[in-house]
């Protein structure tokens, strides 16, 4: 009889920890559930996220376009309001433009280089600032010196800013 009864016994606390066991399982079965629920509630937030950025990236494309003809009608209306340069300034802008890189020019270099006096020079160059013609001024040795920097270069070369006489340019070369 002992025998008998060790077995239910060992029967129960086989059934017992059987049931534990199916238990335990269906907590962790429940926890892993609730972690793929939240695992698709975060995918499905990352991909509302990532179609809005995607709207964004479109919106900001168009927008850089927009931006672009807003800069290209920008540089048509300035194009129509060129500084208008006299013949004598023109004469000086070109002097600059092209011997000015090696080295600044000083209102003695210019005057010397055109057979012009040193007052037309500097009245000249007073004539070009006033129009908006960005002449970088230095002082070397207490003397001034004149240049264009190569960024307005650049733009002169690229968008003709300043509207140059042909016959000048060609008396130049």
């Amino acid at each position: 009889m002992v025998g008998l009864f060790e077995k239910k016994e060992f029967s129960k606390k086989i059934n017992q920890i059987e049931s534990s066991l199916k238990n335990a399982f269906e907590k962790v079965r429940e926890e892993f559930d609730d972690h793929l629920d939240s695992i698709n509630e975060n995918t499905n937030e990352l991909q509302m996220h990532y179609e809005y950025m995607t709207q964004l990236d479109v919106k900001i494309t168009k927008l850089s376009e927009k931006i672009d003809d807003l800069h290209m009608l920008l540089k048509q209306v300035t194009m129509q309001q060129q500084p208008f340069l006299s013949r004598q300034e023109q004469k000086i802008f070109l002097t600059l433009y092209t011997f000015g890189e090696e080295s600044p020019l000083s209102q003695v270099d210019i005057a010397n280089r055109l057979n012009l006096n040193e007052l037309t020079v500097r009245s000249a160059l007073a004539a070009m600032v006033k129009k908006g013609i960005p002449v970088i001024e230095e002082k070397i040795d207490e003397k001034l010196y004149y240049k264009f920097s190569r960024e307005f270069k650049e733009q002169q070369a690229k968008e003709n800013i300043v509207r140059l006489d042909e016959d000048i340019v060609i008396e130049a070369i």
